[in-house]
């Protein structure tokens, strides 16, 4: 019996034998990607944005879309990361990348757009996106839609490190948020979320220096990945801008999709369905000698990702 990631696989294939590549390609029109470090509030992003009309989304992370092409697990067959380069989106997998996400494709009401009769189907559909593993695999994501849109989520560092910790520990218990298994010379048995390059030199670390460590290679990346990206297929947004003022924001971000604005947006969220524990402006201060003086060596860096933020909320009129 074939697994789910091999059944999307055939499925995959199938679609872009019927549709043909272009045209699933010419389906799959300015995509709306979320990039961000894990655990600060992409899943309350992605969870409200789903619920807009104009939007399609898979409902959830794109990880089965990853294992359903097994030479995209790793970066090489030296298992150095996972991050995935412009060479990786080869035409047959950009292909197959493509028509996974569609056939896998729902509206805001939540019917998918191959179940849907041909005259029902749109000529094309925007689709939000977001994992975390983006974050490292941008140069990929770029290749395989050249037209995409992207959001910038960033959430401050000590609160959303201390966040990615707190998850680290639910997964060692329940294997939650686990992505790899034993992965090689490692001294845990498993890896949550992201795997960025020079992972190796998390052996022997605690779980909040391995979580600075995803934090500032998931932003930086972004960073550098994103710099050459024209304006108006790029902005930014906070956690805390998602949260204390998500009509606003959110309102911001349907134009930026260019879809029409709802009547009516929140005025609060509720928490996210991947919520380990209620947000606690305080929680950070569990590590905080740790997350002190991480904040103190990277001062550099810190400062330029926030320069980063800033210059694309203040171009997107989302500066709080």
């Amino acid at each position: 019996m074939n697994s789910p990631a091999q059944q999307l696989n055939l499925s995959a294939q199938h679609l872009d034998s019927v549709l043909s590549s272009q045209g699933v390609a010419n389906k799959l029109k300015q995509p709306v990607i979320i990039l961000s470090a894990p655990r600060s509030g992409s899943n309350l992003l992605f969870e409200q944005m789903q619920k807009l009309k104009g939007l399609w989304s898979i409902g959830g992370e794109s990880h089965i879309v990853y294992a359903s092409l097994p030479h995209l697990r790793f970066e090489n067959t030296h298992c150095d990361s996972g991050s995935l380069d412009a060479s990786h989106a080869d035409p047959k997998t950009a292909n197959l990348f493509r028509a996974s996400l569609l056939y896998l494709a729902r509206n805001s009401q939540g019917e998918p757009f191959v179940s849907l009769p041909p005259e029902r189907r749109p000529e094309h559909i925007k689709l939000i996106e977001k994992t975390p593993r983006n974050a490292i695999a941008v140069p990929f994501i770029r290749r395989v839609f050249p037209d995409a849109k992207f959001i910038f989520l960033y959430r401050e560092a000590k609160q959303n490190i201390a966040s990615i910790a707190e998850a680290w520990e639910r997964g060692k218990r329940t294997g939650q948020f686990v992505t790899y298994r034993n992965l090689p010379d490692f001294d845990r048995d498993s890896w949550c979320f992201l795997l960025p390059r020079r992972w190796r030199t998390m052996k022997g670390q605690s779980i909040i220096d391995i979580a600075a460590f995803q934090w500032l290679a998931a932003n930086q990346s972004i960073v550098e990945n994103l710099s050459d990206i024209p304006s108006e297929n790029l902005t930014s947004v906070s956690y805390q801008q998602l949260t204390s003022n998500p009509s606003h924001t959110l309102s911001r971000l349907a134009n930026f999709c260019d879809i029409d604005l709802p009547s009516q947006l929140p005025t609060s969220l509720p928490l996210s369905r991947t919520t380990v524990s209620p947000p606690n402006a305080d929680k950070w201060k569990k590590y905080q000698s740790h997350l002190e003086a991480f904040v103190e060596k990277n001062q550099h860096n810190l400062a330029a990702i926030d320069t980063f933020f800033h210059r694309l909320n203040i171009n997107n009129g989302m500066n709080d």
